[in-house]
């Protein structure tokens, strides 16, 4: 066995949602309070817990990221000097335009990426705004979607791509209200 039992009953870690370990720390997602908390393995005593974010929406699975931890590749956007954002795709790179895409120049004729301007979280969206957002970003899902496959407003691909939106759509919220409704039934 390659494993060390640090702890076996501890009420630090009620309401836990999802846990990762990284160097001498633990770190864990706490879905009653919205929070991301830390503690060192050897403040297992609830002294030493601190809060490192506390979210207006729910907090719920946790992967730490770090330098150590990531697989070596070659950054394609390295040595490209896109005006506001380089993507990775395939074994090439594509620069992302603002709105306006007023500074933004093709560098590559790789294959298509989906231009959609970027959503505020709902986290930190303080203008309440966040459906007006979707809404806005699907529109620019469709025209980009029109533009790659020649449909024009009221064609039957433009059809097809606002039904497989809308499906995958009431899938997602579908599977949001049965993950309420679960929580809800676990507490």
């Amino acid at each position: 066995m390659n494993y060390k039992t640090i702890l076996t009953e501890s009420s630090l870690f009620d309401d836990t949602f999802s846990m990762d370990v990284f160097a001498d720390y633990i770190f864990w997602s706490n879905y009653d309070k919205n929070a991301v908390l830390m503690t060192h393995k050897s403040g297992l005593n609830g002294t030493q817990k601190l809060h490192l974010v506390n979210a207006y929406t729910d907090i719920e699975g946790i992967k730490v990221l770090d330098a150590s931890r990531q697989t070596k590749g070659a950054n394609r956007c390295e040595s490209h000097n896109c005006s506001h954002m380089c993507l990775p795709v395939g074994r090439d790179y594509r620069c992302v335009c603002s709105k306006d895409s007023s500074d933004c120049t093709e560098t590559s004729t790789s294959s298509y990426v989906i231009h959609i301007n970027p959503v505020q979280s709902p986290i930190v969206d303080s203008d309440n705004n966040f459906m007006s957002n979707l809404s806005q970003k699907l529109d620019s899902l469709l025209r980009s979607a029109d533009l790659m496959t020649g449909a024009t407003n009221g064609s039957p691909t433009h059809w097809v791509i606002i039904t497989l939106v809308s499906i995958a759509f009431n899938l997602i919220f579908i599977s949001l209200f049965l993950a309420l409704i679960y929580r809800k039934r676990k507490l």
